[in-house]
């Protein structure tokens, strides 16, 4: 089985190419970081996933802004990210986002996502999807 971080890296990095597809901006050192250099910054950021969120903007438009967040939860992820997202998306006024969770939502989160809608337009993709 592959290590944690690893996983967590080619996660974080295929993020970073489908919000470029996408067309938002992704900066040169987001694209080019090194293995060595995500480790480095995710030690720094005591392990925790939900601190290495990234925030963007699409190239043509400058408000149109997304934010993707991973989850820290190993088990099933609850409502209590959610909250955390829809917190963080208010304060920087971001209406899009994709939540990157280890582990399948629970009925009640899949619900709040529904509820989110239209002012919070949340996508939800597992790591194993992203590898």
């Amino acid at each position: 089985m592959e290590d944690p971080t690893t996983r967590f890296y080619k996660c974080r990095k295929t993020c970073c190419e489908m919000l470029e597809d996408r067309g938002y901006i992704i900066t040169p050192r987001e694209k080019l970081e090194n293995f060595s250099a995500f480790k480095e910054l995710f030690e720094e950021n005591e392990k925790l996933r939900s601190r290495m969120t990234i925030i963007t903007s699409h190239k043509n438009d400058s408000n149109n802004k997304i934010i993707v967040y991973f989850a820290d939860e190993i088990k099933k992820t609850g409502v209590k990210p959610l909250r955390e997202l829809t917190e963080k998306m208010d304060e920087k006024s971001i209406q899009r986002a994709i939540l990157v969770t280890q582990n399948i939502l629970t009925p009640f989160a899949r619900d709040a996502i529904k509820e989110a809608a239209p002012r919070h337009i949340i996508e939800n993709f597992l790591d194993a999807e992203l590898l």
